[in-house]
């Protein structure tokens, strides 16, 4: 089989084994540069073998970098015009100057236009050697454990990356075999940003001198650290439940002694999280400080880390408010459940507490009933191109929302019940999804979702 024939047919096996990825005939908006990359994604969506056919959009933004940037513009029209697709473009009022600015507005302009054309995914054709770049970069940069992750596949709003599993040099093998043009950006390869550094500094230093497979390496760190940060969320639910939380809007507290008994690498996972459920972030310092003081401080003393939080300890309970007045939005904290074993736990979603239990199914259990394909189980907030299989078939989460008459406003706090394959299994209070082909290889159970609180 030749190298592009091979990477088509992973492609479409990649995507049918997403559960995560759109259905067929979902609208997807396509990021196009011009550049090899986006322009290899384009035409695996487009003409891939076996893969499955959505409403296919692309969307350019010219970030003026270059005189003969518009000349780029001209060729995707041309592109777009001789593949059948719509395509918007856009154009930054003045010419930006920094790799910062430019991913700001780039992704500012192909989210808003995915928004505006009510697409279920926009894509773009990040792939693995930008993972390992990326990895590398946050690695120089101090971005802890968290950050090592790189790239997500999935974003929460609507973002898709389907190319993260393929080196460049297979993208580049790809266009050579099916014939592919594309336009070469020469910033790429001059310049101070720091990506280009890395690309054509860094890495290949590294790939010739120290470990020849250090990209391979760089995207097993990536996964590994993956792998960490999903079982701390699966495992901060419960941590955080047997602190004996209360949360009011801006101010959660938790019981003083239990905390300061923890692990000081999990109390300080734990505050964070805290810091979270509140609209606040932690940093490296304030979370150090902040560790430090749930165990010294005194009842009447108290802390204040910075970006508007404030610790205080108010005889046997540590308090955490949010003094700044400033939240950027609703800060969600999804609840997972991990097993079928009985538990409890609260979730909050689009601003809105949540208090939820389950336990195995059987008779006098309340809640309602759900049959996973597998574990784990996700209480969160919809995200784009949600779906529900009902009795008239499937449908988007957003559709049903709209058909039950549930305002605009609220919709974002309404608590969806997710299994480990991605399938929506109850819209809490709506809807409930009809069983499945292949469903019941988990265990059934029974979860109640009561509102805690509403900010």
């Amino acid at each position: 089989m030749t190298p592009g024939r091979g990477l088509a047919r992973r492609f479409a096996e990649s995507i049918e084994g997403d559960a995560s990825a759109p259905a067929a005939g979902a609208r997807v908006l396509v990021a196009l540069s011009g550049g090899l990359d986006s322009v290899v994604l384009l035409h695996l969506l487009r003409f891939g073998p076996d893969v499955r056919t959505f409403d296919l959009h692309a969307a350019h933004f010219d970030h003026a970098m270059r005189v003969e940037s518009a000349r780029d513009a001209d060729w995707v029209r041309g592109l777009a015009t001789g593949w059948g697709l719509p395509l918007r473009t856009g154009r930054a009022d003045e010419p930006l100057t920094s790799e910062d600015d430019a991913r700001i507005a780039r992704h500012a302009f192909v989210s808003g236009v995915a928004r505006e054309i009510e697409a279920d995914r926009w894509v773009t054709a990040h792939h693995a050697d930008d993972q390992a770049e990326t990895v590398l970069f946050r690695i120089a940069r101090g971005g802890g454990i968290a950050g090592l992750q790189g790239i997500p596949r999935h974003r929460k709003d609507g973002g898709w990356r389907p190319l993260l599993g393929y080196r460049r040099a297979e993208l580049l093998q790809y266009a050579q075999h099916v014939g592919l043009v594309w336009r070469e950006d020469p910033t790429n390869r001059t310049g101070p940003f720091a990506r280009r550094a890395l690309r054509h500094g860094i890495l290949p230093a590294l790939q010739a001198e120290v470990a020849p497979g250090v990209v391979g390496s760089l995207l097993d760190l990536a996964e590994q650290a993956r792998v960490e940060e999903g079982a701390w969320d699966s495992l901060l639910p419960t941590i955080v439940g047997a602190l004996d939380p209360t949360l009011d809007g801006t101010t959660v507290s938790v019981d003083a002694g239990r905390t300061a008994a923890l692990h000081p690498g999990v109390r300080a996972r734990v505050l964070r999280h805290l810091a979270s459920l509140v609209g606040g972030a932690l940093g490296k310092t304030g979370t150090l400080s902040a560790t430090r003081f749930s165990v010294e401080g005194r009842s009447g003393s108290a802390l204040e880390p910075g970006g508007g939080l404030r610790f205080a300890r108010e005889l046997d309970r540590l308090v955490l408010s949010n003094t700044s007045g400033e939240i950027a939005g609703p800060v969600d904290a999804p609840l997972v459940i991990s097993n079928s074993a009985e538990g409890q736990g609260t979730a909050r979603i689009g601003g809105r507490t949540w208090q939820i239990r389950w336990a195995p199914a059987g008779p006098g259990v309340p809640g309602t009933r759900v049959t996973p394909t597998s574990f784990p189980i996700t209480v969160r907030g919809r995200v784009p191109g949600d779906r529900i299989r009902l009795l008239a078939g499937e449908k988007k989460v957003k559709k049903v929302l709209l058909e039950a008459r549930v305002p605009s406003g609220e919709r974002d706090g309404i608590p969806l019940v997710v299994d480990g394959a991605g399938a929506v299994l109850w819209i809490r209070g709506i809807a409930s999804a009809v069983q499945n082909e292949g469903a019941g290889s988990a265990p059934t159970l029974q979860i109640e979702i009561d509102d805690a609180h509403t900010d």
